[in-house]
């Protein structure tokens, strides 16, 4: 979050997350709420008692980043950055480029 408020007034921002292998569901969920003013949903997921739960992405509202995007991907990319890289592009926030990643991700 220091950072990303460091580079806030930039017009755009690449993220490379060539060779990403992922990560934690709620760190996911955290990074993608740096690009949204408004919640997102993240998934929907199932439990084992077959009760099913709609995630959300909550969103930074004035404190998100507004510049352009561009999510960098390859064949290497997995798991969380598979999602982030995807939601980045369902919701028209960013362009994703590179190699199609493997869809090795559940969601």
């Amino acid at each position: 979050q220091n950072e990303l408020a460091k580079i806030n007034l930039t017009k755009g921002l690449i993220l490379d997350l060539r060779g990403n292998r992922g990560g934690y569901v709620n760190e996911v969920k955290k990074c993608l709420g740096e690009f949204f003013a408004h919640n997102i949903e993240f998934g929907t997921f199932i439990e084992r008692t077959g009760k099913t739960k709609i995630e959300k992405v909550k969103g930074r509202k004035n404190k998100a980043y507004k510049g352009k995007l561009v999510i960098l991907v390859d064949e290497e990319s997995f798991s969380g950055s598979e999602i982030f890289a995807r939601l980045i592009q369902e919701n028209k926030r960013g362009q994703v480029v590179g190699i199609q990643t493997k869809g090795l991700v559940l969601n």
